[in-house]
């Protein structure tokens, strides 16, 4: 593996999993029964109540834990692409204007490559793994001059305003005649919106995101993961706990 991205992803999450690591130090059975105490509709239903109390802290964590590893992915793929073809970060990350209801806003794509300017050592890749993404947009687009990417941890029934953002995105992407790449870490995405997005965006789920990454830079996100297992265990003991 790359040691430059390694290390770099190291930190991303070594801060990633103390965010978690110390979610049950900030949010305790004996702080929630000192905000909820004396409060007569929560002590009718039960929820001043130790198990429904360490029930709510678990739903805490497990949302603290999807939130963080939210991050992660989205910093990993920046480090990733960019250490592996030495891209400066300004020039993968580019800002698009994009067209949110009548509204003019700038929004950033999380990676951007025009086909000209693809590093010599991803032209190796680009022949045997991008040109089927290329050839499945032949609809959308006549004559591509490259992708944009956009990384996802996973989509949820209440991601509206999340959906309407790509959805822009990926309209303002084609109208640049540029391939729009979905990659989405989860498998477990809310249907409806998959389905949403799947109209305009070339969509990639779980093993088919991480292998599409491995493909093209040769770093493997999932055996890098493995390989911190000591790291994650920190954490799965606290979830067990």
């Amino acid at each position: 593996m790359n040691k430059k991205i390694e290390d770099k992803l190291d930190i991303q999450l070594n801060h990633n999993l103390n965010l978690i690591s110390t979610y049950l130090e900030r949010n305790t059975i004996e702080e929630y029964k000192e905000i909820f105490s004396g409060d007569p509709v929560f002590e009718i239903f039960g929820l001043t109540d130790d198990k429904f109390l360490k029930k709510r802290i678990i739903a805490g964590l497990a949302n603290s834990i999807a939130t963080n590893l939210g991050r992660f992915t989205d910093k990993a793929t920046k480090i990733i692409f960019t250490e592996a073809f030495n891209i400066p970060m300004d020039q993968f990350l580019v800002k698009i204007e994009i067209d949110s209801n009548g509204k003019k806003e700038i929004e950033e794509v999380d990676g951007f490559i025009t086909f000209d300017n693809i590093p010599e050592s991803w032209k190796k890749h680009f022949d045997k793994s991008l040109q089927q993404y290329h050839s499945k947009c032949k609809e959308l687009i006549k004559k591509p001059i490259g992708f944009g990417f956009e990384f996802r941890g996973r989509y949820g029934k209440n991601d509206d305003s999340l959906l309407q953002k790509d959805e822009h995105m990926s309209s303002a992407l084609l109208n640049k005649n540029v391939i729009p790449v979905l990659g989405i870490f989860s498998t477990s995405n809310a249907q409806g919106s998959i389905k949403r997005l799947q109209k305009s965006w070339l969509i990639l789920t779980g093993h088919e995101t991480t292998d599409f990454i491995k493909e093209l830079t040769d770093f493997d996100l999932i055996a890098y993961l493995q390989s911190r297992k000591h790291k994650i265990d920190k954490v799965m003991k606290i979830i067990e706990s």
